[in-house]
């Protein structure tokens, strides 16, 4: 299992760009991740530079903003807010070349129950996708979520081939419940279309390297093996994203 072609490497990761450029590897901007960056006209510039400085004009992905953006909220006016906000992070990542945006659940578990979860949300990225062009994606992360049953209605009741699940495996190792980091894969399979990879211990999120915690990341790919599509892509958002390149090398991975 080689999955050096569909490796990115977040650009929070100390040493993202030189390491993104030593190893031929994509990048998953994080320049949009707070919506305010939106407003900046230097944000497509750093980003722009970005791209040059690390090499990777053919191969990266937007992470679109999370922040006060809830799908599934109550107050209409505020949720309008959240989805024009997406509409411009949608515009920047297509007019920057690219054609996959990472976006979040927005879920908080403690306020909203399921069934308003799933229903709201499938009509909220119906709607967002409905004017977007055929070849742009979204892969919708897990941040809070405690079970991968919400996730998966929401994008089987969608039924839109362009929108995936991006998994983030130390989001649900650190958030704990039932299901263990496998069970989510084995339980999503095909609808996750990305990764997100790092460690932590099970208590905190702490975006360790792969070889750093309690996830048995061998373990992981061979879930993703058996359950997985073979095109699937994986972010390291590990803050020492060196590290888990080099597990990933001594592990051939890559």
């Amino acid at each position: 299992m080689n999955i050096r072609e569909r490796l990115y490497i977040a650009t929070y990761a100390d040493k993202a760009l030189e390491t993104i450029k030593k190893h031929n590897l994509g990048m998953e901007s994080n320049h949009i991740c707070i919506t305010e960056n939106l407003d900046d006209d230097k944000t497509m510039d750093n980003l722009i530079n970005d791209i040059k400085l690390s090499e990777c004009e053919d191969r990266f992905i937007i992470h679109g903003p999370f922040t006060e953006i809830i799908p599934m909220g109550i107050d209409r006016k505020l949720v309008k807010a959240g989805m024009d906000r997406l509409d411009s992070a949608a515009e920047f990542t297509l007019k920057a070349g690219a054609h996959r945006m990472v976006v979040h659940t927005g879920l908080i578990t403690e306020m909203y129950y399921d069934s308003w979860h799933i229903e709201k949300s499938a009509d909220f990225w119906q709607e967002f996708m409905a004017n977007k062009p055929g070849d742009f994606n979204i892969m919708i992360e897990n941040v809070f979520d405690k079970s991968p049953m919400a996730l998966k209605e929401i994008v089987d009741s969608i039924n839109d081939e362009r929108i995936g699940i991006c998994f983030d495996v130390g989001h649900a190792n650190a958030i704990g419940g039932d299901y263990s980091v496998y069970d989510w894969i084995k339980m999503l399979g095909s609808r996750i279309k990305h990764f997100h990879i790092h460690n932590n211990y099970g208590k905190k999120d702490r975006h360790l390297p792969l070889g750093d915690g309690d996830i048995d990341y061998k373990e992981v790919f061979r879930c993703i093996d058996d359950y997985c599509e073979s095109e699937v892509t994986y972010a390291i958002e590990s803050m020492n994203c060196i590290d888990s390149v080099n597990w990933l090398i001594e592990e051939e991975y890559i």
